[in-house]
């Protein structure tokens, strides 16, 4: 299962990073403006990142388990992974995101986090073990938020407000906003209590799920409960196509 699944991110990531070339070349170049787009889940992914990167230096210096420190690293893409389920939770707060176009969303992080790769409980054991809060948590990750260069394309002036990217009926559509700055970089305005609420249940590991399919529907279920047997990740990974499939089909026919 491991091999089929990594052959498929081969495939995709080149066919993602192809698209990402072109559009780079003859639309934003220099990535200021509409190119932001590739920046999704990136708000919160970088400030986790890089706080995680600090959190293995102490966890060095303090002499911790290598295993348990090995488990907890989390690469660039997993950390935007977990940031893109937090993305989908904001959206769906917010009322942007719902329904088929919300499971869709979700899904296509936990159909890939079988093997918990998107799962925040190493990070978390790490962190209990260094003495790591959950206030110490928000703390340190908010202060990275703070320092996103995405916040200097609109006014973030004001303390209580952050800059993010969400999300709009189904995976794909952008939440657009009445900033002409904002608008043309698919930014949005948001509560940064709104960022640090997703951030804390990400702690208590309330993202920590895998999909799976029961009764033909795509179902989210706490992987340390209910692991998924990699048998039964095509089907899954068949439901979602469709399912977003339906979504686009019903954004077609609106159009016409």
């Amino acid at each position: 299962a491991r091999a089929l699944i990594s052959e498929f991110l081969t495939v995709t990531n080149a066919e993602i990073v192809g698209a990402k070339a072109m559009f780079l070349a003859y639309e934003d170049p220099f990535e200021k403006y509409r190119a932001l787009l590739f920046e999704y889940a990136h708000t919160l992914g970088h400030a986790v990142e890089a706080w995680l990167a600090g959190v293995h230096m102490r966890a060095r210096a303090a002499g911790v388990d290598g295993a348990l420190a090995e488990a907890a690293i989390r690469n660039h893409g997993q950390c935007v992974g977990m940031a893109v389920l937090w993305a989908g939770e904001m959206s769906r707060s917010l009322g942007a995101l719902s329904g088929s176009g919300f499971v869709c969303h979700q899904a296509m992080v936990y159909l890939f986090n079988g093997f918990g790769g998107f799962s925040f409980a190493p990070v978390r054991r790490l962190a209990d073990a260094l003495g790591i809060s959950k206030a110490e948590f928000l703390r340190d990750v908010l202060q990275g938020v703070r320092l996103d260069n995405k916040r200097g394309y609109v006014d973030c002036a004001d303390c209580s407000k952050s800059v993010d990217q969400l999300v709009a009926r189904r995976p794909g559509q952008m939440l657009r906003s009445a900033e002409t700055n904002a608008e043309v970089r698919y930014l949005v305005m948001v509560e940064e209590k709104w960022q640090e609420l997703v951030l804390g249940r990400a702690f208590e590991l309330e993202f920590d799920q895998v999909a799976h399919v029961d009764d033909g529907e795509i179902v989210f279920k706490p992987l340390a409960d209910a692991p998924r047997a990699a048998a039964d990740s095509p089907l899954v990974a068949r439901t979602l196509r469709r399912q977003i499939g339906e979504l686009y089909a019903t954004d077609e026919s609106i159009s016409s």
